[in-house]
């Protein structure tokens, strides 16, 4: 019948939409971008009118900073009664995001080691990976992965969570994070032991911008410092 023939077609077109859903999210979690893009495109460009693609498009073009993309896309969502609030919801997401980059102008790439983030940086052009450590008031490193440093202060004392230890405080020429370059640095040495870090990149680097550690992305942001 007619009517059985409207109910196998929304059953097909049910079924579709599910594996494609399905699809999509092998696509994500593989990390498979490009083809992710492709695939989302061509279904809209042919006419499948289907808030799912339209809305994970929008998600695509936010991941990669496109947000006058994603802000037309969601757009087209604004009246959906599934996807209309989660429109809403991403596009406020994107003003903020916009604000944010307005904020900082570096974002760095952390690597997640346990339950903490490590962080490549140069010291006089060596590098090193540093563990952050807002906690510590100082750049720590340990004292047998670097040489080049201009000894300040001998055998001073630092209280730490381990306990006291004995270090050397010390001055790099350079230091270099990302494109951030400082110059005459101050880093204690130390006998640091732990595994997958040289030291800590402490509050001595941090103080001096304006940050913000996004640990769900895995990002640190940076920006000019507001003088107050």
């Amino acid at each position: 019948t007619e009517t059985a023939s409207a109910t196998e077609v929304e059953s097909l077109h049910l079924n579709l939409i599910s594996t494609s859903k399905s699809h999509v999210e092998e696509l994500k979690a593989s990390k498979n971008l490009l083809k992710l893009l492709s695939f989302l495109k061509e279904r809209i460009e042919i006419g499948i009118k289907v808030p799912f693609y339209t809305y994970t498009l929008a998600q695509y073009y936010v991941n990669i900073q496109e947000y006058t993309l994603a802000t037309q896309v969601l757009k087209e969502l604004e009246y959906d009664e599934e996807y209309g609030e989660k429109a809403k919801n991403l596009l406020k997401e994107i003003e903020e995001k916009i604000v944010q980059n307005q904020e900082y102008t570096h974002q760095l790439v952390l690597n997640k080691v346990g339950e903490h983030f490590t962080i490549t940086v140069h010291v006089n052009h060596e590098p090193l990976t540093l563990l952050l450590d807002t906690g510590a008031t100082l750049t720590m490193v340990n004292e047998e992965k670097i040489s080049s440093l201009t000894i300040l202060k001998e055998n001073i004392t630092l209280n730490t969570v381990g306990g006291e230890i004995h270090a050397q405080l010390q001055e790099a020429d350079t230091f270099s994070v990302g494109d951030i370059e400082l110059e005459k640095f101050q880093i204690v040495t130390s006998p640091f032991e732990q595994k997958n870090a040289d030291g800590l990149l402490g509050m001595n680097f941090f103080k001096r911008f304006k940050f913000k550690i996004d640990q769900e992305a895995g990002l640190l942001y940076l920006g000019k410092k507001t003088i107050e």
